[in-house]
């Protein structure tokens, strides 16, 4: 079932302490916890460039890496169960997919699989291997303005659920090369047209990326996906948008999901959640 929290909010654009809690026990059900266990490492083939243009990633037969456990978040984005994430939780080299609802048993998980994912634009679609009950939260469709009051649940530091509260630091949208200007060195494997959310005061970290940002109304305005600094920054739901509209053109079921369209290392202080 698509929730909101439009009634909730009447219009407002910022949320008392009544109503964010109000807001947290109804929309922490579209939420999930996501662990991805990985293979060997992806060995790189080439850097992309300012302006978004280069070569991907392969995996190399001897590597001997073991591979890792990766944490992160998403959340059911559409009326067929799907579940959006960021793309670095879910890494090529991807083994298994296991994730949870916000009351399930730790020793009980869910298995999904990746169906689309666009690495340089740090996003991914996973599929549940199974049909389970859940919510869904669709996106917003009008400009993010200067200030607005953003919210986001997700499991910093293995802290799960949390729920956290930040602005909008810029309005509408960056793009992703301007984040980075002066830091090429820096700079992840992403487009540089990207366009991302810049957001103050959110205080997201390890654990948090693929958490949507919602506005007070309960729309996703982004997906979370890097840090830099003291700024939060989640891939603008334009993109997000876009990427929905390739995958529903990709899969051959595409009228299934015709509807999605709609609506840790540290340098220089330069985060990418995990």
């Amino acid at each position: 079932m698509k929730i909101d929290f439009e009634s909730e909010s009447a219009g407002c654009e910022r949320l008392n302490p009544q109503q964010r809690a109000a807001f947290f026990e109804k929309m922490m059900g579209v939420v999930v916890l996501i662990e991805t266990e990985t293979g060997p490492k992806p060995k790189p083939m080439g850097k992309r460039d300012k302006g978004g243009k280069g070569k991907g990633h392969k995996l190399s037969d001897s590597d001997e890496d073991k591979g890792e456990l990766k944490c992160g978040t998403g959340f059911f984005f559409n009326p067929n169960g799907l579940i959006m994430t960021a793309a670095h939780v879910v890494p090529q080299n991807w083994k298994t997919v296991q994730f949870w609802l916000v009351d399930d048993d730790i020793k009980n998980h869910k298995e999904a699989e990746v169906v689309y994912a666009r690495y340089d634009m740090d996003l991914a679609i996973l599929k549940p291997k199974k049909n389970y009950a859940f919510n869904f939260a669709n996106f917003r469709e009008k400009p993010i303005k200067l200030g607005t009051e953003v919210f986001s649940i997700g499991h910093p530091r293995e802290l799960n659920f949390s729920f956290v509260v930040g602005e909008v630091a810029y309005e509408n949208y960056r793009l992703y090369q301007d984040v980075y200007k002066g830091l090429e060195s820096d700079l992840l494997n992403l487009r540089g047209d990207l366009k991302v959310v810049q957001v103050n005061n959110l205080h997201g970290s390890s654990g948090s990326s693929g958490a949507p940002l919602f506005d007070s109304q309960g729309r996703v305005v982004g997906v979370i996906a890097f840090m830099v600094d003291d700024f939060d920054f989640a891939i603008h739901f334009i993109d997000v948008n876009h990427f929905c509209e390739e995958f529903s053109q990709a899969d051959p079921r595409k009228k299934q999901f015709s509807q999605t369209h709609h609506h840790e290392s540290q340098k220089r202080r330069h985060n990418i959640k995990r």
